[in-house]
């Protein structure tokens, strides 16, 4: 289906989840620059299992503040999105946890349907990314006539963070079409 699209010019991935086990190695890459503290409460309370601690979920915050949004406050339109979040649904598919993933997402991996893509194809991704840069950066390698660009100082939200910034990145991509 990607390889012959009918009415679409073009693709742009932003952050993408193309490979869960991907997505989670890059999550994980973080967890050694965390604080000692910070990054023993998450390896202990996974272990565990113990998703639910209230030092875990301030461990995660702090994550979440690294990688996730580094606005202060979080952009209105992510609280909205947080606010309307279905969270069973959300851990039925992913789980509780950016690195402990137990949902039925975990198999998900389209990587090999990358190089088919024959339209041009902008991967963007924040430089503290969750969906880390390295991996995105892969993606963008297997995709033919692809682009990649990492915001510098953004996270996840890099589209919220710098949205001028991402705004002309998307506009010069769609001005080449």
């Amino acid at each position: 289906y990607l390889s012959s699209p009918q009415k679409v010019k073009a693709i742009i991935f932003s952050g993408p989840l193309i490979s869960s086990e991907l997505f989670i190695e890059g999550a994980r890459s973080y967890l050694p620059l965390l604080p000692e503290n910070i990054r023993n409460t998450i390896n202990e309370c996974e272990e565990k299992n113990d998703f639910t601690n209230e030092k875990y979920l301030e461990a995660m915050n702090f994550y979440y503040n690294l990688y996730l949004c580094r606005m202060n406050p979080w952009h209105p339109l992510l609280m909205k999105t947080f606010s309307k979040l279905n969270t069973d649904i959300y851990n039925s598919l992913w789980g509780p946890s950016e690195f402990t993933g137990t949902g039925s997402l975990m198999k998900y991996d389209r990587t090999n349907v990358l190089n088919e893509i024959n339209i041009p194809v902008l991967y963007t991704c924040g430089e503290f990314d969750e969906a880390a840069p390295y991996i995105v950066e892969k993606f963008s390698k297997m995709t033919p006539n692809s682009e990649f660009a990492v915001m510098k100082d953004c996270s996840h939200s890099h589209h919220l963070e710098k949205t001028g910034e991402y705004n002309y990145i998307v506009k010069t991509f769609i001005g080449k079409l």
